[in-house]
């Protein structure tokens, strides 16, 4: 039996009369939703970590060092305080109790790393100090910006056209030696090419410049 739209309203009518009922409305209610407690030595919730960063981009220490030119944020970690208090134990400065993270950006010119200690419950930065571009780790975003201009370029697209789609890059991070190698004081690396059934190709060789955005191939000896 098909029951039309119109008929079973009407129904529905019908027996509420009969039967007396009455609709009531609901009161509406707001979903508590429990407070997170974080512990000491917990990982950095997202918002700590936000809170880290627009802490240190504020910081007039950390302007001054990032300067205006191109930057990077790396990462935002956990910092230990023991950690904090072993390396500052040969100055006058008393690190306070409590949750920190640890900040670093890496600054294209200069080849510099800036790094922040970031004291979450008084709400500012404690520490900052310079690494070398070297100590500085590759981020997620310097491998996707490497694996675009490396995409981007035609004569890398024509040495990957006989892999067809069976592969993917892997990373590896390089550091010159010397001042005649084009990467130095350069933020580099070396994309791989994987094929999927676990073959790294010697042809081609991709080194990717992130200061200079430049791209160059080469072919490693068998």
């Amino acid at each position: 039996m098909v029951i039309s739209r119109s008929s079973a309203c009407f129904l529905v009518i019908s027996l509420s009369i009969a039967f007396g009922s009455h609709s009531v409305a609901q009161p509406q209610t707001t979903k508590q939703v429990a407070p997170v407690h974080v512990r000491p030595l917990d990982p950095l919730t997202e918002e700590e970590k936000s809170m880290a960063v627009q802490l240190c981009r504020a910081d007039p220490r950390v302007k001054e060092k990032l300067g205006t030119g191109r930057s990077r944020l790396i990462f935002v970690e956990f910092l230990r305080v023991k950690s904090l208090q072993e390396e500052k134990k040969q100055t006058q400065n008393r690190i306070a109790e409590g949750r920190y993270a640890e900040v670093v950006f890496y600054r294209y010119e200069g080849n510099m790393g800036i790094r922040a200690a970031v004291d979450l419950g008084n709400r500012v930065v404690a520490d900052v100090s310079i690494l070398s571009g070297d100590e500085v780790p590759l981020s997620s975003d310097d491998v996707t910006e490497a694996q675009q201009l490396a995409l981007s370029s035609p004569e890398v697209r024509r040495k990957l056209e006989r892999v067809g789609s069976n592969y993917k890059f892997e990373e590896l991070r390089l550091i010159a030696t010397g001042d005649q190698d084009p990467c130095w004081k350069h933020r580099c690396l070396e994309l791989l090419v994987l094929r999927m059934e676990g073959v790294y190709l010697n042809d081609p060789i991709i080194i990717v410049d992130l200061s200079s955005k430049a791209v160059r191939l080469g072919r490693r000896k068998p």
